[in-house]
């Protein structure tokens, strides 16, 4: 943590008693709620096989709806209170807060056919964005899940250590892929990456975590050394602002912005 003068505890949800626990060692419960608090997913396996329960609760724990899913693996929530329900084969489905099926697309023909790796969301300022790996490990691309307009870019990159997306109100979407020390930019308008030669990388080692600020401006690296290093991606060169050595033992499980402030 730097830079941190307080911190207000502001409490979001108390006492809910929701299901977030198996009931089998084998069972995988998704849990996902939004990004300004409100209502809450949590998905749940059923009986038949392949096969969950989502339930949607309210910020005082009471459910206001069920959906049923299939090969369910992302749970997200937009911006605007839409839940995004992904399955193993990239087929995405759109629900509004009361569970009423909204809108129902694909990330591509290739992706139904090889199956999906990972699925992280973006935002712009009024908009969420989608982006998947496939197993063929290319990337399909959403800028707005509402109006999907799908787009790719073609990667032979191998062993991922970090990515993230960079939007931008002036510039197209870009995807900042990093393969141990070594690190690729892709947009919308190229659909394929280049490789960056950032004079700030470290040239041993791997950085293992990005995440960027909810303004998109600042990117922050972790490397395994546990050195951090903030970066400002509003530049085409892509500057190193500030280095930290976190001098302490321990993994660090994850890094996040609260605001300005790095935790």
């Amino acid at each position: 943590m730097t830079g941190l003068p307080s911190i207000q505890n502001l409490c979001l949800y108390d006492n809910l008693n929701l299901p977030l626990f198996p009931k089998r060692s084998d069972e995988q419960i998704l849990f996902a709620c939004c990004p300004f608090a409100g209502p809450i997913a949590i998905s749940i396996p059923s009986k038949s096989p392949n096969s969950s329960t989502i339930g949607i609760y309210m910020q005082n724990g009471a459910q206001i709806a069920s959906i049923n899913a299939s090969n369910a693996l992302y749970l997200f929530w937009t911006k605007c209170l839409k839940l995004i329900v992904i399955n193993n084969v990239g087929r995405v489905l759109l629900y509004d807060a009361l569970g009423k099926l909204l809108k129902t697309s694909t990330m591509g023909e290739e992706t139904l056919s090889v199956g999906l790796s990972e699925a992280k969301i973006f935002s712009y300022s009024n908009e969420t964005g989608l982006i998947i790996i496939n197993k063929s490990g290319h990337f399909f691309v959403v800028n707005s899940v509402t109006t999907p307009l799908l787009w790719r870019i073609l990667s032979d990159s191998k062993n991922l250590t970090c990515w993230t997306v960079i939007t931008s109100c002036i510039k197209p979407t870009r995807v900042l892929l990093c393969s141990k020390n070594s690190f690729l930019i892709g947009e919308q308008e190229t659909c394929s990456f280049q490789p960056c030669n950032f004079p700030w990388a470290k040239t041993e080692g791997q950085y293992i975590k990005m995440e960027l600020d909810n303004d998109q401006c600042q990117l922050l690296l972790l490397h395994d050394s546990k050195i951090m290093q903030l970066i400002d991606v509003e530049v085409d060169d892509f500057q190193c602002l500030k280095q930290i050595n976190l001098e302490f033992n321990g993994e660090i499980g994850q890094i996040f912005w609260l605001n300005s402030f790095i935790f």
